[in-house]
């Protein structure tokens, strides 16, 4: 029996343990950078899976997603992360 979708982009189907395998290699990669609990990452990303997978591997290590391109503003991200 395959899983259900959980998040479907563009007709393809995520299910949960697919978005978990994902959220968990990038917590990984994370926390191999130096990602640790109570620090904020940078996110810039549109509304795909990836998107998704980027928000859920940041909490699994305690840290908080900053969203540095509010409305599509490169302007105002370069300013914040200088």
């Amino acid at each position: 029996m395959t899983e259900p979708a959980a998040l479907v982009f563009e007709e393809r189907g995520f299910s949960l343990p697919e978005l978990d395998a994902m959220a968990d290699g990038l917590a990984a990669t994370l926390t191999k950078m130096g990602v640790a609990a109570g620090e904020r990452v940078a996110v810039m990303a549109s509304n795909r899976p990836e998107f998704v997978t980027a928000v859920h591997a940041i909490w699994r290590l305690g840290a908080a997603r900053y969203s540095s391109v509010p409305h599509g503003s490169t302007t105002r991200s370069t300013t914040h992360l200088h």
